[in-house]
């Protein structure tokens, strides 16, 4: 939350030192507070099983696009989940159904840096890079696993760390200066880094690979000079591919030994709706 506010207030800063400049065009600053509904899912190869859950979480989401000449310009993009709920996981075997129930929770950051290529005044290429970092938290675990012996755990968390670069097209009709604003961007993004790790195997760092897609649009209206309330939309979708068998030393279901684990396949789709406040000093 610290660093959010701390970019708020930079953002801030660069949309006044711009108006300063003379170059308004397609500057501002905003922030953006909405609702989000996440699913994820998981695929497992060693044990034939699939788990899924979905969770509504609160967001917040504060940035700028600020420009910097008649071709340049670039933005800052920094969400956060607020207050994160927790939600029900089911796992699933093909042959007996349902077989667990735990509690499921979903928490995720990430702070995006692009730069934009104007093709046109409204029609701009972009490129860049993100940092993310996703944290899934399971409580309640009760599973069988191949051999018949049951995993039980507390709290098990499942951490992501993924520096990523993206490409795609964004689209800005004008400056708020004009009664009705409309923008919005599409994003391909692959991770140059990433590392998972889990509670359940402490040591063991899984590298993993994958990609992600964000489409992302808002509509605003002026309310005064230069400031306008909109509204906010976002779908989201991210695969981790599958990582392992990995050889893992230590101690699983109360028995010390060598197991062959492995990083599911994860896919999180997310969409989300929101209220955008934006503002050029």
């Amino acid at each position: 939350m610290n660093k959010l506010l701390s970019l708020f207030f930079l953002v801030s800063a660069l949309s006044w030192a711009e108006e300063r400049n003379g170059t308004s065009d397609a500057t501002y600053s905003y922030f953006i507070v909405g609702s989000e509904r996440v699913k994820y899912e998981e695929t497992a190869s060693l044990l034939p099983v699939t788990s899924s859950a979905e969770v509504n979480n609160s967001i917040i989401n504060t940035g700028g696009l600020y420009n910097i000449n008649d071709k340049y310009a670039f933005s800052i993009d920094a969400l956060a989940t607020f207050s994160p709920n927790s939600a029900t996981e089911k796992w699933t075997q093909e042959n007996i159904g349902i077989y667990q129930r735990n509690q499921f929770e979903y928490n995720h950051a990430s702070t995006n840096i692009l730069l934009h290529y104007k093709l046109m005044p409204t029609i701009r290429l972009i490129a860049g890079g993100g940092f993310s970092l996703t944290a899934y938290n399971r409580s309640g675990v009760d599973l069988t696993l191949s051999d018949a012996k049951v995993l039980k755990s507390g709290v098990i968390e499942e951490k992501s760390t993924e520096y990523y670069i993206d490409a795609g097209i964004a689209y800005e009709s004008g400056s708020l200066s004009e009664l009705w604003r409309y923008g919005g961007k599409v994003t391909f993004g692959i991770p140059i880094w990433a590392e998972t790790t889990n509670t359940l195997f402490p040591g063991l760092d899984f590298d993993t690979s994958g990609y992600r897609a964000n489409f992302e649009g808002s509509l605003s209206y002026r309310l005064l000079n230069n400031v306008h309330l909109g509204l906010y939309a976002r779908a989201y979708y991210m695969q981790r591919d599958l990582e392992g068998p990995l050889e893992w030393s230590g101690t699983l279901v109360d028995s010390p030994g060598k197991w062959r684990v492995e990083l599911p396949k994860g896919q999180v789709t997310a969409l989300s709706l929101g209220l955008t406040f934006l503002w050029s000093l």
